[in-house]
């Protein structure tokens, strides 16, 4: 029983030895794997600061290298449309002057074509009126001879009509002597004056004629009188 307890107590001890020795490498255990893990920590934080600062310069360099390039490209750019617009403004410039030239010889010979074919214009007009100075100077002269013409005309049928008038009372005269004999039975004296009657009345007839002639006469003349003022009273019309 006394053998029984002393293996049960080295038995306990054995096993809190082991237990604490476990611990012990346990924690050293833990230990070294907490230095390999700062080691591992300190080894990727150090690299990456050598690869990060590496990174920096080679980016800094492409950055420099590329703004280079890039300024280069630029003041290549800038020069090609400097250029190009030096270019275009001299085209401009050169197809204006000779846009300009062009319309202004163009407007000069539309300037002379005008000139041309109004001086030709005035001339015809010229020639025209000349004409019709002319013609209205005869017209004048006829005018003149148809208005004396009518004056002429105008007397002669006054004078008819005051012998038709001497006629119209000499006829009643004689009707009113053929009454009178009438009612005295004179028989000769009615033939007379029966002859003289129809020979006053033929000529009568023929005065009426000539009256009638001359009133037609008169018309047409006043007609052609009327045409004639017509006409020169149009003339200033046309020549404005």
């Amino acid at each position: 029983m006394v053998h029984l307890k002393k293996y049960n107590l080295i038995l306990r001890s054995a096993m809190l030895i082991q237990r604490k020795m476990r611990i012990v490498a346990a924690k050293a255990k833990l230990e070294l794997l907490r230095r390999a893990r700062a080691a591992t920590i300190v080894q990727k934080t150090a690299r990456r600061m050598v690869y990060k600062q590496r990174y920096d310069t080679q980016r800094k360099g492409i950055i420099q290298l590329q703004a280079l390039y890039h300024g280069i490209q630029g003041r290549k750019t800038a020069l090609e449309l400097r250029k190009t617009n030096a270019v275009t403004k001299i085209s401009s410039v050169y197809i204006g002057t000779k846009q300009r030239k062009k319309f202004k010889n163009y407007v000069s010979a539309i300037i002379s074509l005008q000139c041309t074919v109004r001086v030709t214009s005035a001339k015809q007009q010229l020639k025209t009126l000349k004409t019709e100075a002319r013609q209205v100077g005869n017209l004048q002269g006829k005018l003149k001879e148809l208005q004396n013409k009518v004056t002429s005309l105008q007397k002669e049928l006054k004078e008819e009509t005051e012998r038709r008038i001497k006629l119209e009372e000499e006829k009643a005269s004689l009707e009113d002597e053929m009454q009178t004999m009438s009612a005295s039975n004179t028989t000769d004296e009615i033939r007379t004056l029966r002859t003289a009657l129809q020979a006053q009345r033929a000529e009568n007839g023929n005065l009426m004629e000539k009256v009638e002639e001359l009133k037609k006469r008169l018309s047409l003349q006043q007609h052609v009188d009327s045409n004639n003022s017509y006409s020169n009273a149009a003339i200033p019309n046309g020549n404005g």
